[in-house]
């Protein structure tokens, strides 16, 4: 363990070092202990270099602003310029385009009109009647069927080598017996009961006694409408019984020689239970003129023949000794169905030509459709209700 220090020993330590003495003064003690301290050397600029520095300072200062301003206006006026030009342009291209669009929307509608009425003479809608130019070698045979007792005239064209040279009863005897009425949407009606026989413009029929032709006053009308469509050409009828003498129909009597009357009549259209649709004429009508059965065509004279013109036709007929022309208050076709027109068109056709006298149009926009040429008479048909035999 170490020695212990007691306080006789610690001062007798202390005595024993050497006095300390220091013959500095306070002040040679206060600059060794805080020394000054040394200042840079201040370098000092000549009065005319100052002002030269300063006089290119300020001109190069100045000659900046200059510049600036002068760059910023050139700028401002280049832009100014170049929008004022774009405006212009736009301007002017805009103008240019609006009269563009106007000018492309006249000539479209131009165009559409154009190729409105194009497209409507373009039309081909089949006609259902009979032409002329449908007769090179072929043979109409118009027989009257029957459905919902209305006699209806159908047209069959036959190849002229396979009948060739036959007289109208040859014809009716020949190809009657080998049409399918019911395929057809008819009742069963022909061929006709007894016996017929042409003698010259004659057609002479002999009655078996039991024949149902004079059931009631529809069958009566049914048979006659129906020798007249058969046999059109004929001017006198004769319906005879066995003996030869005229037949005598239950609440007719005898029947005297039957002769067709020269005036028209008007065709209406009549639609079969099948759907079909064909032309019918109206026998059984008054009409005092073919203006009187043209106007005629406009409203259904029962349930069961209707009308040809659509209800928002409106015309009005005129008639001379050899035309009727009918004025169309401007009739666009474009706007109706191909079907309506084309039943309208040849319902009148048929209508004139019942009466013998030519047909033409006016007020109808278009000039022609269909291969209708509304610039000159239509054509009129042959026969009503074509079909093209099939043997």
């Amino acid at each position: 363990m170490a020695d212990k220090w007691d306080d006789d020993k610690i001062e007798r330590l202390l005595n024993d070092f050497p006095d300390i003495e220091d013959d500095r003064t306070k002040e040679q003690v206060h600059a060794k202990l805080f020394p000054p301290k040394k200042m840079k050397k201040q370098v000092t600029w000549p009065r005319y270099l100052i002002a030269a520095v300063v006089f290119i300072g300020a001109a190069g200062l100045l000659y900046a602003m200059l510049t600036s301003n002068t760059s910023f206006d050139q700028a401002s006026d280049s832009l100014t310029s170049e929008d004022s030009e774009n405006a212009s342009t736009e301007m002017y291209h805009q103008d240019d385009g609006a009269e563009e669009t106007e000018s492309s929307s006249a000539d479209s509608a131009e165009e559409a009109a154009e190729s409105n009425n194009t497209a409507t003479s373009m039309v081909v809608e089949e006609r259902t009647a009979v032409y002329a130019d449908d007769l090179e070698g072929r043979i109409p045979f118009t027989i009257g069927l029957t459905e919902n007792a209305v006699v209806v005239p159908l047209t069959f064209l036959v190849p002229g080598e396979d009948v060739e040279g036959l007289g109208s009863v040859e014809l009716y005897e020949q190809l009657a017996p080998l049409i399918d009425e019911t395929a057809l949407g008819f009742d069963e009606y022909h061929p006709y009961a007894g016996s017929l026989a042409a003698e010259g413009a004659a057609i002479e029929h002999r009655l078996p006694d039991d024949h149902s032709y004079d059931l009631a006053s529809a069958s009566i009308n049914v048979y006659l409408e129906s020798l007249l469509a058969t046999f059109g050409e004929a001017e006198v009828f004769r319906i005879l019984d066995t003996e030869g003498a005229p037949a005598e129909f239950d609440q007719v009597g005898p029947l005297e020689d039957i002769t067709p009357t020269d005036s028209g009549t008007p065709f209406y259209q009549f639609k079969l239970n099948n759907g079909t649709h064909y032309f019918v004429p109206d026998w059984s009508g008054d009409y005092e003129s073919g203006a009187a059965a043209l106007e005629a065509l406009a409203t259904s004279p029962n349930d069961l023949q209707q009308a040809t013109v659509p209800e928002s036709i409106g015309y009005s007929v005129r008639e001379t000794e050899r035309q009727l022309i009918v004025a169309f208050d401007s009739l666009d076709l474009a706007s109706l169905p191909s079907t309506d027109v084309m039943r309208m068109i040849e319902s009148m056709a048929l209508t004139a030509g019942s009466y013998d006298k030519e047909l033409l149009f006016e007020g109808v926009v278009q000039s022609d459709w269909s291969g209708f040429d509304f610039t000159s008479p239509i054509p009129i048909p042959v026969a009503p209700n074509r079909l093209d035999w099939n043997s």
